[in-house]
This record gives C-alpha cells, sequence and structure tokens, in this order.
C-alpha cells in the first residue's frame, strides 16, 4: 500500500506528466479486472504475488530491452549464489 495514493493513480499521474519509464506493477491483487485496470492506467505489465524471481527478472530484461530510452541499454542480472 502506498500513502495517499494506489498504485493506479500514481501510474495515471504518471503517464499524464509525460513520463514514460517502463512500469512493472507487484502487486497482492489477484483480479482480472485489477489488472486490466492497471493496463489501461499505463502500466506496462503486472506481476502478482508471490512470483518467482526468476519470472520478475525474465519480465524485466524484456521491459528494458524494448524501452525507448535514448539508445540506453540495460542488463538485468542476478549474482551467483554463494
Amino acid at each position: 500500500m502506498l500513502p495517499g495514493k494506489n498504485g493506479f493513480q500514481v501510474c495515471r499521474d504518471l503517464r499524464a506528466a509525460g513520463v514514460w519509464t517502463p512500469i512493472l506493477m507487484l502487486t497482492a491483487k489477484d483480479g482480472e479486472l485489477d489488472e486490466a485496470e492497471a493496463l489501461d492506467t499505463g502500466a506496462d505489465d503486472y506481476l502478482r504475488k508471490p512470483f518467482s524471481l526468476v519470472v520478475l527478472l525474465a519480465r524485466l530484461r524484456v521491459m528494458v530491452s524494448v524501452a525507448p530510452l535514448g539508445g540506453a541499454r540495460f542488463t538485468v542480472t542476478v549474482p551467483a549464489a554463494r
């Protein structure tokens, strides 16, 4: 939970302000209407808790590979387990 606003409102406000940084919503809400609202307000992806680290990282790799960031490229990696 966020103080004062929910994630949908934050996402909508960012998009209305012209901020196009990729948004991946991580949430405990599991209804299909919640997912649809998130995507309709501008989220690029939606992942329900609990989620696996493998899936989270895969989704982040996709998001940064297609994001228009002025040619900047990012890599998502996980340090090897000790």
